[in-house]
C-alpha cells in the first residue's frame, strides 16, 4: 500500500485502560478536543484589560478547579493523598513561637493512651491543611482572592506575631515563653526550660520539641553589674551594684598586669592623640562649626621645616609613619609630613641580577653577579574626622605629591627630590626617592560641600559658603607609593662580628651586628634626640651567646 493511502485513527483515540490488565489512571484530569476549528485558532478571550484571559477565564478557573480537586481527591494515585499528608506534617514540624512553659508535658488524669495523644499529636485547627483552601484560592486568585493556607478555615487565618507580642498573657492564657523572658524571669531551674508538642524536635510532628539552657543564668554568682571604661573611669563587675572592682583584677584580688585604664595617657584616644568622635558630652549643637578643634592631631599637624623631627609628645602615633622632603639647597633640612599610620599594604622587594655564562662541552648555565635592587611599595587612608583636619591632610598630601616634581637650582638646573621615609623601627631616616604615587578616593567617601549653617560669604552667583574648608573628600587612599632606599652603607653581606668559642665545640657565638641594616630596628640611639643617629647596638643584647648551645638570645631595644 502507498504511504499516501495510509491511515491513522490518532484523532479517536480514547483515554483509559492505561493501567496493567486494563485499568485506568483517570489521567489526564483535563481533556481537550485535538480537532480545532479554524476559528478558534488564536483564540484569547479577548484583550487584556481588567483580567488576563478574558472571556475565556471561567472555562479556564473550571478547568483549573476541577483538575486540582481530581487531583487531590484521586485515591487511584497516590499523588493527591500524599500531598495532603505532607502539608499537615510540615506544619506539625514548624516552630511554636506561642509555647512556653504552661505546655509542658500535662497530666489530665485521664486514660494513658489520651495522655500520650495529648502530648505527642500536636493537632489543633491553625495547623491541620484543609485542601478546600488551596481548591478555593485557585478559583479566586484570578479576582484577588487571597486564602490562608494552614487552618481548618481557610478565611481565618492564624494569629499574628504583632498580635502575638502585644498580648502579655499570649494565647489563650498561656504563660508563653516571650513573655516570660520579656519580664525577666524564668521560673524552672531544670535544664528543660519548656517544651512543646510537634515542632523541629519531633518525628514527622510525633513528639515533642525541647528548649533547653545554654547556662543557668538563675545562679546568683554576686557580680552582675557588668560595666566597662566610661569618661576615665574604670567600671567593672560590680558586686550587688555596690562595690566596684577594677575589671583586671580577679574576684580574689590578684591583679593582672595590664596598662591603667583609668589613666587617660595609657587610653588610645590620649595616647596617641586620635580623639574620641564618639565621646560624650561633646557640645555638637553647631554641626557647622564641629567641635571647634581638631579631633586627630596627627592628622591636623601641619608642614614644618627643622633639622629633626618632632618628639613623641607632639607626633606620637602606633607605629612612626613621617616622610621628610630634603631641601636641596640645605641638604640638612627637611620638610616633614607626618600622617596617621592607616596602612593598607607594605612590601619591601629584594632583587639580585645575574647573568647567565654557557663554556663549552657544559650543557648547564653558569651565573655571575650583576647588581641589586630594593624597591618597597607601600599605600595608606587619610581621614579627617574633624573639620579643622580636612585642609591640613589635602595641604600634606599636595605638598607630597609636589615632591615628584623637579626642583631648580637658583643657576636654574633641574634635579629629583631626595626625600626619608620613617615607618616603625622597620625604616628610620631611610633616605631614598619616591618614583610614583597615586590619590584615589574611594566611592564610601563623603565630600565636604562647604555650605555654612549661618553667616559666611558669598561668592560670585550669590551663593553663602564656607570660607574655612573647600568641597574636598574626607577619605583618600594614597596607593602605588614606590620608594626606592638609597642606602648610607655599602650594599652587602651583612659583616658581623663573631668572637669567643660555644662550649663543645668549634662554632663561635655573635658579638656584634654589622652596619648592613636594611631593616633598621631603630627608634633612634638611646639617649639621643630622635634623629641624631641610628641605634648602635642594632637592638641586640650586650652578650649573644649561645650557653651550651641552648638558644641565641637576642632581645629588641626599645628606646624611643
Amino acid at each position: 500500500m502507498a504511504i499516501v493511502d495510509l491511515k491513522t485513527n490518532l484523532k479517536s483515540l480514547r483515554y483509559g485502560q492505561d493501567r496493567a490488565f486494563g485499568g485506568s489512571s483517570n489521567q489526564p484530569y483535563i481533556t481537550s478536543d485535538i480537532n480545532v476549528k479554524d476559528s478558534e485558532v488564536g483564540r484569547t478571550g479577548g484583550p487584556d484589560f481588567l483580567l488576563r484571559g478574558g472571556t475565556l477565564i471561567p472555562q479556564r478557573v473550571g478547568n483549573d478547579v476541577s483538575r486540582i480537586t481530581q487531583m487531590l481527591f484521586d485515591f487511584k494515585s497516590p499523588n493527591g493523598p500524599l500531598f495532603i499528608a505532607k502539608q499537615n506534617v510540615l506544619a506539625l514540624t514548624s516552630t511554636d513561637f506561642t509555647a512556653g512553659p504552661s505546655t509542658s508535658v500535662i497530666n489530665t488524669g485521664g486514660t494513658a493512651v489520651g495522655d500520650f495523644l495529648r502530648n505527642n499529636l500536636g493537632f489543633d485547627k491553625s495547623k491541620i491543611y484543609n485542601p478546600l483552601g488551596t481548591i478555593g484560592q485557585v478559583a479566586g486568585g484570578f479576582l484577588g482572592l487571597h486564602l490562608y493556607k494552614q487552618g481548618l478555615n481557610p478565611i481565618e487565618g492564624p494569629q499574628k506575631y504583632t498580635d502575638y507580642i502585644n498580648d502579655l498573657d499570649g494565647f489563650d492564657g498561656k504563660n508563653s515563653r516571650l513573655v516570660t523572658l520579656s519580664r525577666g524571669t524564668l521560673t524552672s531551674d531544670d535544664i528543660n526550660l519548656f517544651e512543646y508538642v510537634g515542632g523541629p524536635g519531633s518525628t514527622n510532628g510525633i513528639g515533642r520539641t525541647i528548649i533547653k539552657r545554654y547556662e543557668n543564668t538563675n545562679i546568683d554568682n554576686g557580680y552582675n553589674n557588668i560595666q566597662g571604661i566610661a569618661d576615665g573611669k574604670i567600671l567593672g563587675v560590680g558586686k550587688g551594684n555596690t562595690d566596684i572592682i577594677d575589671f583586671r583584677q580577679e574576684p580574689g584580688g590578684s591583679k593582672v598586669k595590664s596598662l591603667d585604664y583609668s589613666r587617660l595617657e595609657n587610653r588610645i584616644e590620649t595616647r596617641v592623640k586620635l580623639g574620641d568622635p564618639g565621646k560624650k558630652g561633646e557640645d555638637r549643637s553647631n554641626y557647622q562649626e564641629g567641635l571647634g578643634t581638631a579631633l586627630d592631631k596627627i592628622n591636623a599637624l601641619s608642614l614644618y621645616k627643622g633639622q629633626y623631627q618632632l618628639g613623641a609628645d607632639k607626633g606620637n602615633d602606633f607605629v612612626k609613619f613621617r616622610i621628610g622632603v630634603i631641601d636641596s639647597g640645605e641638604p640638612d633640612q627637611k620638610t616633614f609630613i607626618h600622617f596617621r599610620a592607616f596602612l593598607d599594604s607594605f612590601s619591601d622587594s629584594f632583587n639580585s641580577e645575574w647573568n647567565t655564562e654557557k663554556f663549552m662541552g657544559r650543557g648547564e648555565n653558569f651565573y655571575r653577579y650583576n647588581g641589586f635592587t630594593r624597591t618597597i611599595n607601600l599605600s595608606w587612608t587619610v581621614a579627617a574626622q574633624s573639620k579643622q583636619e580636612l585642609i591640613p591632610m589635602h595641604q600634606k598630601l599636595n605638598y607630597l605629591a609636589s615632591s615628584l616634581t623637579p626642583y631648580y637650582s637658583p643657576n636654574g638646573y633641574m634635579g629629583g627630590n631626595l626625600v626619608s621615609l620613617t615607618l616603625g623601627g622597620y625604616l628610620y631616616e631611610q633616605p631614598g626617592i619616591i618614583t610614583s604615587m597615586t590619590l584615589d578616593i574611594p566611592q564610601e567617601s563623603p565630600w565636604e560641600i562647604g555650605i555654612p549653617s549661618s553667616g559666611g560669604g558669598d561668592d560670585s552667583n550669590g551663593v553663602k559658603s564656607d570660607k574655612d574648608v573647600k568641597e574636598l573628600p574626607h577619605i583618600i587612599k594614597v596607593t602605588n607609593v614606590q620608594f626606592i632606599p638609597i642606602h648610607t652603607f655599602t650594599p652587602q653581606l651583612q659583616q658581623n662580628n663573631y668572637d669567643g668559642a660555644l662550649a663543645g665545640n668549634n662554632s663561635k657565638y655573635l658579638s656584634s651586628f654589622g652596619k648592613e641594616r636594611y631593616i633598621a630596628l631603630s627608634n633612634g640611639a638611646p639617649g639621643e634626640k630622635e634623629g641624631t643617629g641610628g641605634n648602635n647596638n642594632y637592638g641586640d643584647s650586650t652578650n649573644g651567646a649561645l650557653i651550651n648551645g641552648a638558644k641565641n638570645y637576642i632581645e629588641p631595644n626599645t628606646n624611643e
